[in-house]
């Protein structure tokens, strides 16, 4: 946990998320990197909300990065964990 509240990445990505669901396109809007993003999800600090019943994911169309980009992010049981302990800092 220590190493995660010092990975200025990680803390980046939870301070910006901080509870909302948010999609990967605005987390590109605020300037967070896919390679920041794969960092985080790899972490287990964030992860894809549930896809709402009936939503197409598939790749047909080639819309696969349309979805992808589209799809809501939000912070782990660990991200919000991590939120509160920055938060008491």
């Amino acid at each position: 946990m220590e190493e995660l509240v010092g990975d200025p990445v990680i803390v980046n990505v939870v301070k910006i998320i901080d509870k909302a669901s948010l999609s990967i396109l605005e987390l590109l809007e605020f300037g967070v990197t896919l390679k920041e993003i794969n960092h985080a999800l790899a972490n287990d600090i964030i992860g894809f909300d549930r896809i709402q019943q009936g939503e197409d994911v598939g790749v047909a169309g080639g819309d696969y990065y349309f979805n992808f980009l589209n799809s809501k992010v939000k912070l782990t049981d660990l991200g919000l964990l991590l939120l509160q302990r920055i938060k008491n800092k």
